[in-house]
């Protein structure tokens, strides 16, 4: 399935059948379909396997788009492959603020403040 999603001026069509490097430095397309799905344009993308534990990070080496949805902000089901070979299907805005240097530790405050 395909989605044409509008970015500023500029038009991307976001493709569930394509895989999508989650290396540093990916390709000018590439960039713009992070950019549209609201993660980091140039960064090697990261996993968490234990949001508590900040050594749990792997390497995100591929991932794709599974659906998206609209209700009142766009979002995704973004499926990620690691170099560990571990598959994960994860809400794209969850993704995306994995890629945050204080993931681990806003996951803990998160957390206490639900307590």
């Amino acid at each position: 399935m395909t989605w044409e999603i509008q970015i500023g001026k500029e038009f991307v069509v976001l493709d569930s059948d394509k895989i999508y490097s989650g290396k540093a430095n990916p390709i000018q397309e590439e960039k713009l379909i992070r950019k549209a799905v609201g993660l980091p344009v140039t960064k090697q993308l990261v996993y968490y396997k234990d949001k508590h534990d900040p050594s749990s990070v792997v390497f995100v080496h591929d991932y794709r788009i599974i659906d998206t949805y609209q209700i009142t902000e766009r979002w995704f089901v973004i499926e990620i492959y690691t170099e560990e070979a571990i598959k994960v299907r994860l809400h794209s805005v969850f993704f995306a603020e994995m890629q945050k240097p204080s993931f681990v530790a806003d996951m803990i405050a998160q957390e206490a403040n639900v307590e």
